[in-house]
């Protein structure tokens, strides 16, 4: 990107010079007469000289050019500009982004081994929820924004389904004691349902259903749970919260 020397800088650039009558001598041996700076250019400057305009690599003028020319004084300047620009960027960036509630992982070291297939499914999809509200917080284009935010809300709409299923199955596990915890522990990670399974250990290890009938019956509540498969369709029946059947 060309950079333009502002008038006053461009001025004093032009009417310096070396002792000798406005001479600059490259670090290869060419020798420029009545050297004036028009512009820099990114990692060049530009000058007329009484043979007409050429372009100088700053790499190739000497300590004494570069001072003459103004080029050390070019590059910190552009350089103070950048990064000013760079941080009010970021500032600007970090405000918009605290308008997006980033969602929190569950910490895996804090529960024990039986729920780290869960929490570790939960983590990525904090991640995936994370990952469109970030680029919705450094998108410009509305309808970019709108999007990205869609696809976080849905999201984290299951976030919420899969966390209330996750502090639902850890109290379960909790007071189911040590060897029916890890009979459940072991269905649910296996995805080896069995008759009298609790319904929130169901959920946990197949997802949520793409169905739940309810039905009243003289003696109670019962649900029937629609999951899709390769095969078609599995159908799972509870009554007191307890798996009492399957259909597959």
């Amino acid at each position: 990107m060309n950079a333009i020397l502002p008038g006053i800088a461009l001025a004093a650039l032009s009417a310096s010079a070396f002792a000798d009558g406005r001479t600059v001598t490259t670090l290869t041996g060419r020798t420029y007469a009545d050297a004036e700076v028009t512009k820099f250019e990114e990692g060049a400057v530009i000058i007329s000289y009484a043979g007409g305009v050429t372009k100088i690599a700053i790499v190739n003028l000497p300590p004494e050019a570069r001072a003459a020319l103004g080029v050390d004084d070019f590059l910190r300047e552009k350089q103070k500009e950048s990064a000013e620009a760079k941080s009010a960027q970021e500032s600007a960036l970090a405000a918009k982004s605290a308008s997006f509630d980033l969602c929190r992982e569950i910490p895996a070291s804090d529960y024990p081994p039986e729920l780290f297939r869960q929490i570790a499914t939960y983590n990525t999809g904090v991640n995936e929820a994370n990952h469109w509200l970030t680029l919705a917080s450094r998108e410009e284009s509305p309808p970019l924004v709108q999007d990205y935010k869609a696809r976080a809300d849905k999201m984290r709409q299951k976030l919420d389904r899969d966390l209330k299923s996750f502090n639902e199955y850890k109290a379960l596990l909790g007071g189911a004691g040590r060897a029916n915890a890890a009979k459940i522990a072991t269905a649910v990670s296996e995805g080896l349902p069995y008759i009298g399974m609790p319904r929130v250990a169901l959920r946990v290890s197949k997802g949520e259903p793409s169905a739940i009938h309810i039905n009243q019956t003289p003696f109670g509540e019962s649900e029937q749970w629609v999951f899709k498969s390769e095969r078609g369709f599995e159908f799972y029946y509870f009554e007191g919260g307890r798996l009492t059947g399957t259909q597959q």
